[in-house]
């Protein structure tokens, strides 16, 4: 046997030992050391523990730097959908970003906050299934007076705060048996609205005309979407407008209708956008169903001349094609057209 090899075997596997244990040390200290950096960076503040006690969830905004998230939680705490949430909290929606700095900021002077704050998730940060559930609830999706895109984190924390992992748990917040509460700033703020899969739930929601639907539209305000989703959206309410005929509906109809094309074979939607004399803003299709249903000839083509969505050769088309309908003699067409 050759000693002098097994002693290299063995000191080459103490060595590895000692090297996978002094890697396990190196990263302890490491992490030790930032810990205590993070500890002395707040023990700099060199305030005594008396010091301390004059910092207060009342007085410590002077104190943040952070820039908020979302504004105005702090200010309208007078506000009557503001009066039942907790000031900590207030300011945990306001520095979202900054929550966890924010949450060792309150530990540090002893400003109590509840424990789910550090799990809590937000409904902008919501998954794709997360927002269907949202819509497939929708009939319990409402804030107290109304209060649905503003002034209402104390609604929402009085109704939530006391169900077990409500907060950080979606699912139970968004079905909760009564109405939920739930702030819809804060859901449309999600970025996943504009995803195919949550779009088609959406609209396939608005044309359900469940309670709620209405509000849903205020998506737009939220979101860009591209033509052809705004279409879906335009199709959706002119569905849903034949059941029940809201203003509202009626508007966003009105004042999305510019920005998309239509198909001379989507009747439904040119039917509705023909009911009355469309906006003028209507693309030509619009206006030339609308002209094909103007009983009276002489109206028929003063609204051709006046349309400024047709070009000259669409109404030289237009005019000729009604002259000709008109007067079945060819030749008193012809002296008509000319002049």
């Amino acid at each position: 046997m050759d000693l002098n090899l097994v002693f290299e075997k063995e000191i080459e596997k103490r060595m590895g030992e000692y090297r996978v244990k002094n890697e396990e040390l190196t990263l302890t200290i490491n992490n030790l050391t930032q810990e205590v950096k993070r500890l002395k960076s707040l023990e700099n503040c060199n305030l005594s523990n008396e010091a301390r006690k004059l910092v207060t969830i009342h007085t410590i905004k002077n104190l943040i730097s952070f820039e908020p998230t979302f504004s105005g939680y702090i200010e309208n705490k007078e506000a009557q959908g503001m009066r039942e949430s907790p000031e900590w909290f207030n300011y945990l929606i306001e520095y979202w970003n900054d929550r966890n700095s924010l949450l060792d900021f309150f530990n540090f002077f002893g400003i109590e906050f509840s424990p789910w704050a550090r799990t809590m998730k937000m409904p902008h940060e919501w998954n794709e299934e997360e927002l269907i559930l949202f819509l497939k609830n929708i009939e319990i999706q409402y804030v107290c007076n109304g209060d649905l895109f503003e002034k209402n984190l104390g609604w929402w924390y009085k109704e939530q705060a006391h169900l077990k992992d409500a907060f950080s748990n979606p699912k139970n917040m968004i079905t909760h048996r009564s109405y939920t509460e739930i702030p819809w700033q804060f859901v449309f703020e999600n970025p996943l609205w504009t995803s195919d899969v949550v779009f088609d739930e959406l609209v396939k929601t608005i044309e359900s005309g469940k309670q709620h639907f209405i509000s849903l539209l205020r998506i737009v305000n939220y979101h860009k979407f591209d033509e052809v989703k705004i279409k879906k959206l335009v199709k959706a309410c002119v569905v849903i407008n034949k059941k029940v005929g809201y203003s509202e509906v009626r508007n966003f109809i009105s004042r999305n209708i510019p920005s998309i094309q239509i198909n001379k074979s989507e009747k439904d939607l040119l039917e509705y956008l023909t009911c009355e004399p469309p906006n003028a803003n209507s693309c030509s299709i619009v206006h030339e169903f609308y002209i094909e249903k103007i009983a009276d000839f002489v109206a028929k083509i003063s609204y051709i001349e006046k349309c400024n969505k047709l070009t000259k050769i669409e109404k030289a088309n237009l005019v000729k094609k009604y002259v000709l309908e008109k007067y079945s003699n060819v030749i008193v067409a012809k002296e008509l057209l000319e002049e």
